[in-house]
């Protein structure tokens, strides 16, 4: 009797970069392709719709493609942060999170793939040889859907519009009800009012333009819906801590080389 072989997804790493406390995290985006975080020291708080999930020192995050979050590292943290495609099965939007990892296998290979040393097909096989051990795991698994309540519904919103002008009074007729019973509702969940949240949004979809590519900040802030050059530098500066070049630059240094044809240019 013939032996089933394990099921493998074929992976292609698109990025590898790392957050800390200097280079900051990043405020509410999108990304395109599967990413994974790993806790490597301290702790971080990655925000995926509407939970928090706070990873410990050796704990692993699988978000599928096109879930908004945001992603904090603590003081003295440092996070790994992977952007991949792959043939995974991909739940819509929701997250896996990992722990009792054998930290000392899942860190060498993810520094192999963060040092730059390893390229090529071997970075992809490598990636693929550590996906076949974590979606092998018992407890690999993905979190349920949130309930789509008001909040949720206006968040969803917010992440789909976020480059159209938008107001308190187009949110209001839109989900027909009134800013007061809106901004009370919406900020347990969003942690501000909806167009606060609004601004971090298109700061979030800045940061990761800054960082995958070589177009300049005024032509950014154009494209995520903010039109006051002057305006961009000084929220962006505001809510980031940084101004955008040199958050540009802190991100770049933190960023292993690129396969080429992905990416900005280095």
């Amino acid at each position: 009797m013939s032996v089933p072989s394990p099921k493998t997804y074929t992976a292609h790493i698109v990025d590898c970069f790392s957050l800390s406390d200097r280079t900051k995290g990043y405020l509410p985006c999108v990304f395109e392709h599967w990413s994974m975080f790993y806790a490597r020291r301290g702790t971080g708080a990655i925000t995926s719709g509407a939970d928090e999930i706070r990873l410990q020192t050796g704990e692993l995050l699988l978000l599928p493609p096109a879930v908004c979050h945001a992603a904090k590292p603590a003081e003295d943290a440092l996070l790994y942060v992977l952007t991949f495609d792959s043939t995974l099965p991909s739940p819509y939007p929701t997250y896996c999170r990992l722990t009792g990892l054998p930290q000392a296998a899942v860190q060498s290979m993810l520094a192999l793939l963060l040092s730059g040393d390893v390229t090529g097909s071997a970075r992809d096989q490598l990636l693929d040889a550590l996906l076949l051990q974590l979606t092998t795991r018992p407890d690999y698994g993905f979190a349920p859907p949130p309930p789509m309540t008001l909040p949720v519904q206006v968040m969803h919103y917010l992440n789909a519009h976020y480059q159209e002008e938008l107001s308190l009074a187009d949110l209001t007729a839109v989900f027909h009800v009134s800013s007061s019973h809106l901004i009370h509702v919406c900020k347990p969940l969003l942690g501000r009012s909806p167009i606060q949240y609004l601004i971090c949004r298109r700061v979030g979809a800045a940061q990761q333009l800054l960082r995958t590519t070589d177009r300049s900040a005024t032509e950014i802030a154009g494209e995520v819906g903010v039109m006051n050059r002057n305006y961009f530098y000084r929220v962006f500066k505001r809510l980031v801590g940084l101004p955008p070049g040199k958050y540009r630059e802190l991100m770049r240094a933190s960023a292993v080389r690129r396969p080429r044809g992905s990416g900005a240019k280095r």
